[in-house]
């Protein structure tokens, strides 16, 4: 984590939090997660993939082959299913690291900094050859890049050229994470940490942490009829629901080794699970393209697979790659390991 800089100027109840964190932020600076590093750099390694194959799937896409390879859109099948889940649990657990003892305003700061103006420079340098590309192979525009920049803000993608493109995610963290700062405020604190404490415990006791994909299921079943505009935030009710959800799971899941290392042992459950739930999937409701096409009679059953689909293949790879894994690989070969740092 980066060393705390907070301003000089705050209000008198975050003064003492202000002088509390400044005084522990050298050990703060090294609280890292080697598991959730690289579980963040799979999940996208998995997105760059992933995008790239869809030119050659057949799908519909802004730039696509003239021919498509039929064992890849089987995997890319698969991996549609659970990778965005992973994107948003492995941001909601870094949301609870990156928060530590800051006060509430310079984390605030901190993420638009690190996701709002990130954001806003892609979508004025890194989108628009992306956009025009699309236009240029569809046939809607003939002339050069620099003919078409004058155009390129013009209008709201898809009629129009400016967009977020596949960086709509980062849009999507920072809102859940200014709308959901009072909740994760909350699990930082005494009453909050001991409420998230207990209720883990009945879960791990009672094997119930399946549970956390039936409101996915919910979602799928009563908000994606209604929600026509995927990945724009606006009109995405649905999408709103899985992945702000999927953002607070991992939040919850990672501030808990207990739970972790639950998960880890049944990991070979949620395989089982997870494969059967995408082959059910694959038999029954999947045609030659990457979404379900479900009739009204269809969904409560295709809503649950699909959710279940998705759950347990996300609890695999999270579980998998422990807290103390990364570490007993690293000592076994006298790796120093430089600028990681073991997390408390």
């Amino acid at each position: 984590m980066p060393t705390l800089a907070l301003p000089a100027a705050v209000v008198s109840n975050e003064a003492a939090i202000a002088r509390a964190t400044r005084a522990t932020a050298a050990s703060l600076a090294v609280d890292r997660r080697a598991d959730l590093d690289w579980l963040g750099v799979l999940a996208f390694g998995l997105l760059i993939l992933y995008h790239a194959g869809m030119a050659w799937s057949g799908w519909s896409w802004h730039v696509v082959d003239t021919e498509s390879i039929g064992w890849l859109r089987e995997i890319m099948r698969f991996v549609n299913r659970w990778r965005m889940p992973l994107v948003f649990v492995v941001s909601g657990a870094a949301i609870g690291l990156a928060l530590g003892h800051r006060t509430a305003g310079a984390f605030v700061r901190d993420r638009l900094k690190r996701l709002g103006l990130p954001l806003l420079f892609a979508m004025a340098v890194i989108v628009p050859p992306q956009v025009y590309a699309e236009r240029v192979h569809s046939g809607k525009f003939t002339g050069s890049y620099v003919d078409w920049l004058p155009r390129a803000f013009s209008g709201i993608y898809p009629a129009g050229n400016l967009s977020w493109h596949h960086l709509w995610f980062v849009a999507y963290v920072l809102v859940f994470t200014l709308a959901l700062l009072p909740l994760f405020l909350w699990l930082r604190s005494p009453r909050g940490a001991a409420a998230a404490d207990r209720a883990t415990a009945v879960a791990i006791r009672g094997h119930v942490y399946w549970l956390a994909a039936l409101p996915l299921a919910a979602s799928h079943l009563w908000l994606a009829p209604i929600s026509p505009n995927q990945g724009a935030l606006w009109g995405d009710a649905h999408g709103i629901a899985q992945y702000g959800l999927a953002l607070v799971l991992g939040a919850l899941i990672f501030r808990n080794d207990t739970l972790l290392e639950t998960l880890a042992r049944r990991r070979w459950v949620a395989v089982v699970a997870g494969v059967a739930a995408f082959a059910a999937l694959r038999i029954a409701f999947l045609d030659d393209g990457p979404r379900l096409r479900l009739a009204a009679g269809e969904r409560p059953i295709g809503a649950r697979i699909r959710r279940f689909g998705r759950f347990w293949p996300v609890i695999v790879v999270v579980a998998v790659p422990r807290r103390d894994a990364f570490w007993r690989w690293r000592e076994r070969r006298g790796w120093d390991g430089g600028a990681w740092r073991r997390g408390r």
